[in-house]
Formats: C-alpha cells, structure tokens, sequence
C-alpha cells in the first residue's frame, strides 16, 4: 500500500492548533504526545509502550531493545552498500560474475589464504562504513563453478555473501 504524501502546513500534527517552526509537523515534544495518544487510541489502554516492550521480551533483565535497533539499522546500511557495490562490480568491463561480502564492523577486511589460490577476481574493492562494518566487493572475468565459489567464500568466513552474474 502506497503511504500518501505528508507535508508540513504550520500546524502541530497532535491536534493542539499551536504553530509549528517552518518545515515542521509538530511543537516542540507534541510529537511524543501525539505518539502516545495514537498507541492509546489503536491499543488501549492497557496497551502502553512500557506493556508492548515487556510482551516482545525488551526492558530490564530481557532483550536490549537499543542494542537490537543498532544491530538491525546497521544491517540495512550494510546491505544498502552491498547491493551498491555489487551492481557497481557487475557493470566494470570485463566482469562477468561478481559477489561482495559483508560483515559488521570488527570483522578483517583482508581474505584468508586458500590452497591452490585459485580462482583470482580481476578486480577487488573494500568498502569501510564507520561503525557499521565493511563490505568486500569482487569482480571475475568468468563464471564460477560452485566448487570455486566455495573457495572464494571460504577466504570469508563470518560474512554475509551475494552473487550476481552478468547474462
């Protein structure tokens, strides 16, 4: 379903008529407020947020839900660049099949050796995101068989992995 298009008019969003700083929705804390009201109105009362995060496992002594949010946003960054770098791979002449790994941040950007050292991209790039982590894109002149795209994943371990072939 396609989210119809909000723009700000200069009237807080909550529903208190003050006027808002221009290109904003809300008075400065409305947006908590209106927040609050619409979980109310959609959940009940009972249904607080302190009631939502306890039911999904969140708060004290369960899931960290600050350390989790971090984790998944990180992840969305990283598989935004590697999908980037991946299509950015795929179009440089001469490749024919490429793959990028990713890995959060603290994983080694450098490949481990592999017996025979075969197959060799034809081109490499490495792409350090702060505090996300990294991705690792690689470009080959040919098709891989499955058995030497084992070893090219093998020089990863602990990554996430795409291919894409050029038809």
């Amino acid at each position: 379903m396609k989210k119809p298009k909000v723009t700000p008019d200069g009237t807080c969003w909550c529903g208190c008529n003050v006027p808002t700083k221009e290109g904003s929705f809300f008075h400065a804390g409305h947006d908590k407020r209106a927040e609050s009201m619409l979980t109310r109105l959609t959940f009940g009362p009972e249904n607080a947020i302190v009631h939502r995060l306890a039911d999904a496992g969140y708060g004290p002594g369960g899931k960290n839900l600050l350390a989790e949010y971090q984790r998944a946003e990180s992840a969305d960054h990283l598989a935004f660049f590697a999908i980037q770098s991946l299509n950015d791979m795929s179009s440089k002449p001469g490749i024919v099949e490429a793959v990028v790994f990713t890995a959060p941040d603290g994983v080694p950007s450098k490949p481990n050796p592999t017996p025979g050292g075969d197959p060799q991209p034809k081109k490499t790039s490495v792409l350090e995101v702060p505090q996300r982590g990294s991705v690792v894109a690689q470009g080959f002149s040919r098709p891989l068989s499955q058995s030497e795209k084992d070893v090219v994943q093998a020089r990863f371990p602990g990554r996430q992995v795409m291919w894409l072939a050029n038809s």
